[in-house]
């Protein structure tokens, strides 16, 4: 066997490789020595059919079949002996004209082919005690702290029916249908039925619950808003629409006190934003789904600002507090770990 490296560019690796038709004759002979003992022909009595005969019925699929291995293990040693790492299925190239195929598989002629390989490349891993982290802060009032507050309290009040012919008022809660259009015609999304909206709670796209101020039970409006630029769906960002909307039930809340605090968390429209469209990638080809959903579910949306809103007041009491580290056995941890889980089935 004769190997020749012909080719060394970048991730790419060429070799020539070259098996003698007489290490092939030697397998092929081997090979036809084990089937003489198990092929049953007619007219022979078992183990007793010359090699000769053997050679004119299978030899040539003997011989297929004897390169086909050659290959595959020429090419896992030439693989191993390099100590190389494929990035994709080995290429082999042999001669494709019929005359020098036959005289290979005659036992005519040397087996040559090309073996193309694709590698990966070598991973040295960086000095990560090199690295350096940048953590912007920021002071946060306790006027911040108090919007916050209020628009928790806002999110969790109780509702009641008012009485009929009332009027939607600011801080009210209202049941609607609404039904969109843009240039006259409607789009996904656009409509939905037995939506509740809290008035001033900014859940919806800004001016529209505005416009349903002074609505009654019943009443049909026509609200007209504009989608802003920076809207989650690009395909409405920017534009403008019509909403037929009708009031079905309108409630008022009651008052929540909210104590005072001294430190406030906010929940961007960026984070939340980030958020959804990360749900969304989770589900392939149902992207424009996801983001309908949480379009008219002011409930998903709240749901999904919960996390990061946690996440912060998390974030914050770890900076505050006092963090100890206590050597602990792996099987202390995890069974920290799995009675936390237990606690929490149990509630």
């Amino acid at each position: 066997m004769e190997v020749t490296e012909t080719l060394s560019d970048g991730l790419k690796r060429e070799f020539q490789v070259q098996v003698p038709a007489a290490d092939l004759e030697a397998r092929v002979a081997e090979r036809l020595g084990e089937l003489k003992d198990r092929v049953q022909l007619r007219g022979f009595r078992p183990g007793k059919v010359p090699v000769t005969h053997l050679r004119k019925i299978y030899g040539k699929a003997v011989m297929a079949e004897t390169i086909e291995a050659v290959i595959r293990e020429l090419n896992a040693k030439i693989v191993s002996d390099r100590g190389l790492k494929l990035a994709m299925e080995p290429k082999v190239t042999i001669p494709n004209e019929a005359t020098a195929v036959e005289k290979v598989i005659g036992g005519q002629s040397d087996l040559a082919y090309t073996l193309a390989l694709e590698i990966l490349p070598k991973i040295e891993l960086a000095d990560f005690k090199g690295i350096k982290l940048e953590r912007q802060v920021a002071e946060v009032t306790d006027a911040q702290v108090k919007e916050a507050l209020d628009k928790i309290a806002e999110q969790n009040r109780p509702f009641a029916a008012k009485g009929e012919g009332a009027k939607v008022e600011k801080g009210d809660r209202v049941v609607i249908d609404f039904a969109g259009k843009i240039d006259g015609a409607p789009f996904e999304g656009g409509s939905g039925g037995d939506v509740g909206v809290n008035i001033g709670s900014g859940t919806f796209i800004p001016g529209f619950e505005d416009q349903l101020i002074g609505m009654g039970a019943g009443e049909t409006r026509l609200v007209k808003i504009t989608f802003p630029t920076n809207y989650v769906s690009t395909q409405l960002a920017g534009k403008p629409a019509e909403f037929d909307v009708t009031v079905k039930s309108v409630d008022a809340s009651s008052t929540v006190t909210v104590p005072g605090a001294s430190t406030d968390f906010t929940v961007t429209e960026d984070e939340l934003s980030r958020a959804i469209m990360e749900r969304a990638r989770q589900v392939p080809g149902r992207e424009q789904e996801v983001w309908d959903y949480y379009r008219k579910n002011p409930g998903a949306v709240a749901a999904a600002r919960a996390p990061i809103f946690e996440e912060k007041v998390v974030d914050f009491l770890t900076e505050l507090a006092t963090v100890t580290e206590k050597q602990v056995s792996r099987e202390e941890l995890l069974k920290d770990e799995e009675d936390e889980k237990s606690a929490a089935g149990q509630s």
